[in-house]
C-alpha cells in the first residue's frame, strides 16, 4: 500500500499502473492481484488506511489531553506528524481520492465526517467551557482542517522552517483565532 500510495501521488491515480505498483513493492502482478481486486481497491484501501490513521491518532489525542486547548493541539501535532511521516498519503486524501467509485468514496467520506465532527467537538466543548469565542464551529473546523491539508502543497521539512517552529506557529495562528481574550480584572479573581 505504501508504494501505491506513493506512485499514485507522485504519477496520479490514472497514470500509475498496477503493474509499476507491483514493482516498486518487489512482488509480481499476480502476487499483487492475490491482496487486492482491482487498482481502485488498491486506492481505496491506501486512502481508507490514510484516514484512519490520521483519525485514530486525533482520537488519542483528544482522549489524553484535559482540556479543549490540549486537545486541540494535540489533533494538530497528530495530523502534522501523519502527514510528516507519510505526506503522499495526505496528497492523496487530497487529489486523489475523487478517482474512486460512488461507494469506495462514500466510505472513504464518512471517515473524514468523523475527523471533522471530532474537531468540532473539541471547538464546541471549548466553546461551552468559555474558553473558544462564539464561532461558527463548523468553519472553525473547517478551517483548521484546510490549513493542514495544505500543508502538502507548500511544507518542505528539509526548509528553513522546522517542524517544532511550524506547529507552535500553526497552534498560534489558531488559538489566537479562537481563544476568548480574558478582561485584565478577571486574571485577579
Amino acid at each position: 500500500m505504501d508504494s501505491a500510495a506513493e506512485l499514485f501521488s507522485a504519477q496520479g491515480f490514472a497514470a500509475t499502473s498496477v503493474r509499476a505498483v507491483a514493482a516498486r513493492a518487489e512482488i509480481t502482478t499476480a502476487g499483487l492481484y492475490y491482496h487486492i481486486a482491482t487498482k481502485e481497491d488498491l486506492l481505496f484501501r491506501t486512502c481508507e488506511s490514510a484516514i484512519g490513521e490520521i483519525l485514530a491518532g486525533a482520537r488519542r489525542a483528544v482522549s489524553e489531553a484535559a482540556d479543549p486547548v490540549a486537545q486541540l493541539r494535540g489533533v494538530l501535532e497528530n495530523h502534522f506528524s501523519s502527514f510528516q511521516r507519510q505526506p503522499h498519503k495526505l496528497v492523496l486524501l487530497n487529489r486523489e481520492v475523487h478517482h474512486l467509485s460512488r461507494s469506495p468514496r462514500q466510505a472513504i467520506a464518512a471517515l473524514e465526517r468523523e475527523y471533522l465532527e471530532l474537531v468540532r467537538g473539541v471547538i464546541q466543548r471549548g466553546q461551552m467551557a468559555g474558553i473558544f469565542k462564539p464561532l461558527d464551529p463548523n468553519l472553525v473546523a473547517f478551517s483548521l482542517l484546510a490549513v493542514l491539508n495544505g500543508l502538502e502543497g507548500w511544507y518542505d521539512p528539509a526548509g528553513p522552517v522546522s517542524r517544532q517552529h511550524l506547529l507552535a506557529q500553526i497552534g498560534e495562528i489558531t488559538l489566537a483565532g479562537i481563544l476568548k481574550q480574558r478582561n485584565p480584572e478577571d486574571a485577579d479573581g
